[in-house]
């Protein structure tokens, strides 16, 4: 298990709106499935509204052709479930120390 971690953060803030946190190795697995799927999705700064909703299809392409073991949808439901709410609008990437609450 890795020190860091990979926080997502909605472009837009609401009261309501929640970063997600995915470890290293889960980041670098979405983007794999990304890849594998056709779409080469940046590894770090952002995503603007239209590469989040092109980054959850390519996410959700991998899943329906079986490319995601059943032991990773857990935290890929996780991610999409924030693409499809809080991160629809585009989000920022940061690499950080992990928490010692989810440590």
């Amino acid at each position: 298990m890795s020190q860091f971690e990979m926080v997502l953060t909605a472009n837009r803030h609401e009261e309501k709106s929640r970063p997600i946190a995915l470890e290293i190795v889960q980041w670098q697995a979405a983007l794999r499935f990304s890849r594998a799927a056709g779409y080469a999705a940046p590894d770090t700064g952002g995503m603007s509204r239209d590469a989040a909703r092109t980054f959850a299809q390519a996410l959700r392409s991998s899943i329906q052709v079986g490319r995601v073991a059943e032991d990773e949808r857990g935290w890929l439901d996780q991610l999409l479930a924030f693409l499809d709410s809080d991160g629809r609008g585009g989000f920022a990437m940061t690499r950080q120390w992990r928490s010692w609450r989810r440590a």
